[in-house]
Parts: C-alpha cells; sequence; structure tokens
C-alpha cells in the first residue's frame, strides 16, 4: 500500500506541473486547455481515488470505535456514581455493643387471661359437679278420666280425689356453670291420699336453678329460685279395691316452680328450706300441688 501511495505521490506532482497556473491575469481570462493525460496516468488516478476512499473508511472506523470507547467510559462513571450515592444513603449498621446470644431464646410468658365472660369467672360458691336431693309434703287435689277414648271429657267418668297431702322425692344431678347458675336431669316420685283414694305420681324433669341476687353477697348469694319441667304419669285408685282405677293420666306433663335458699353449708354441701308449685296435667287429668322440704346439694367446688 505504501508503495502505491509514493507512485501516486509521482503521479500528482506530474499533475500539478501539468495544471500549472500562470501569473498573468490575463492568462487566467483565457479558457483553459485541457492536458492530454497517458492512459497509465489515468489509471493510477483512479487508484488514487480508491487508495483516499479506503484512507476515509479506516478514519471513519478509528473515529467511531474512539466515540464508543468513550460511551462506555462515560457510562462506566455514570454507575459508579451512582452506586457510591446509593450506599451513602442508606442507613448504617453499627455492631451492637453486646455479643450475640445464639442459645435458644425461651419463649414469652402468655399474658394472664382477663375474665371476658361470667363462665370463666373464679368460683366462689358453686362449680363442678352438682346432686341435689329434695324431699317434703306435698299437699294437692286429682281431677281427671280414665285412659280412655270412650270415657274422656263424659261427666259420668269423671272423678274428683279431693284435697289431700302426702309426699314426694325429687333427686336431680347436673352441673353448676357459675356461682348463679345450676342444670341438672332427674326422677322424682310422691302420692296424695284423701282418705279414700290415693293418686301416685312420678316424673323425669329438667332442673333449672338460678341465684340472680349472687352479686349483692351475704345471704343473697343462697337465695335461688328453681324450676323442673319435664313428662309425668299419674294413677288414681282406690283404697280399698286397688284394681279400680278413677284416674290415668297417661304419659302428661309436669312443671313446678319455687323459691329455694341454700344457706346451710357443710364441707361441700348446701342445705335449706325449699317451697315450690308443682302442677302436672294430660288430656285426662289435672293435678295441682303444693310441695315444701328440704334440699340438700353436692357441689363439687369451690
Amino acid at each position: 500500500m505504501m508503495a502505491a501511495i509514493c507512485r501516486l505521490s509521482g503521479v500528482w506532482k506530474k499533475c500539478d506541473s501539468a495544471l500549472v497556473v500562470p501569473n498573468n491575469p490575463q492568462a487566467l481570462r483565457e479558457p483553459r486547455r485541457r492536458v492530454p493525460l497517458h492512459s497509465s496516468m489515468r489509471g493510477e488516478l483512479q487508484l488514487l481515488r480508491l487508495a483516499s476512499v479506503s484512507l476515509d473508511l479506516s478514519s471513519g472506523l478509528r473515529h467511531d470505535i474512539q466515540v464508543r470507547r468513550w460511551c462506555l467510559w462515560s457510562l462506566g462513571v455514570v454507575v459508579l456514581t451512582w452506586t457510591s450515592a446509593v450506599h451513602s444513603a442508606s442507613p448504617q449498621q453499627t455492631p451492637a455493643d453486646e455479643p450475640i446470644d445464639l442459645t435458644e431464646s425461651q419463649p414469652m410468658p402468655a399474658p394472664p387471661m382477663e375474665p371476658s365472660s361470667w363462665l370463666n369467672e373464679p368460683a366462689k360458691r358453686r362449680c363442678g359437679f352438682a346432686l341435689g336431693l329434695q324431699l317434703g309434703p306435698v299437699l294437692g287435689a286429682a281431677r281427671g278420666y280414665p285412659l280412655d277414648a270412650l270415657k274422656i271429657d263424659r261427666e259420668e267418668f269423671l272423678h274428683e280425689g279431693g284435697f289431700g297431702g302426702g309426699g314426694q322425692l325429687g333427686v336431680y344431678f347436673g352441673i353448676a356453670l357459675a356461682d348463679w347458675f345450676v342444670v341438672g336431669l332427674g326422677p322424682s316420685a310422691g302420692r296424695i291420699m284423701n282418705g279414700s283414694d290415693t293418686s301416685a305420681f312420678f316424673s323425669m324433669s329438667f332442673h333449672i336453678d338460678a341465684f340472680p341476687a349472687f352479686d349483692l353477697g351475704g345471704a343473697w348469694q343462697d337465695l335461688g329460685v328453681m324450676v323442673d319441667a319435664g313428662l309425668a304419669g299419674l294413677q288414681t285408685t282406690d283404697d280399698h279395691d286397688t284394681e279400680l282405677t278413677y284416674i290415668d293420666s297417661g304419659l302428661g306433663s309436669r312443671l313446678a316452680f319455687g323459691v329455694v335458699w341454700e344457706g346451710v353449708r357443710a364441707w361441700k354441701l348446701s342445705m335449706g328450706p325449699f317451697a315450690a308449685a308443682d302442677m302436672m296435667w294430660s288430656p285426662s287429668v289435672f293435678r295441682p300441688a303444693a310441695w315444701l322440704g328440704w334440699r340438700t346439694t353436692f357441689y363439687g367446688g369451690p
């Protein structure tokens, strides 16, 4: 390539000598005359043009490479500057003065739960299992018909036993949900006699005790109301001929409600008097009664 350039430089010198412009101004006004070139000179001129074009291309490529290098350097400077700025803006963490404890930490103790309802309040008077016994005299009368569809509501078969007295026993077992609320279930049985006939009855009832004035303290904590409700049956027979049945209720209903006072306490036993109105009924019988007596209840706690 350098040899070609040297040869071309000699051609350029020949061309310069052939195209020398005279200093005479008059000669400048005259039209130029073309100097005939030799065919070899023409080929060398074309080669010179190609060489100049290749030189221009190589110089442009070098320039492009330099521009790209400059862009890469500029991009690197920008990235480094941005990284240092982010690092300086982040909070610096200083090591703790105390050594790090790598042992397993014990779980934090749970805070004590405050009572959220009456169900989890600490018991003062009653809680846990409850077993009660109710015993006392009963006063009442039975009125009804035999258990026969052809005799019910017919006047000639109506029997009125009259007022009489007797006794009744009731047992229930359940649970004291709170100091002032007890629920249970149990049977009861009794009889009423008036001198000419005897009315024997039985029942299976749900039992509820409630002490609504418990928060008043003192003796009010032992004053409550009682309710027995369930299924019952009654038969009234002649005292002289037990085969003669005047009244037969079949399967009837029973409802008893009254008041109780459990002011006498010994160990886990609570005792006291009670009074209740006790009623039984069915399509063939109605028996109102008053039940008075003594009740003893065992409570599991406190």
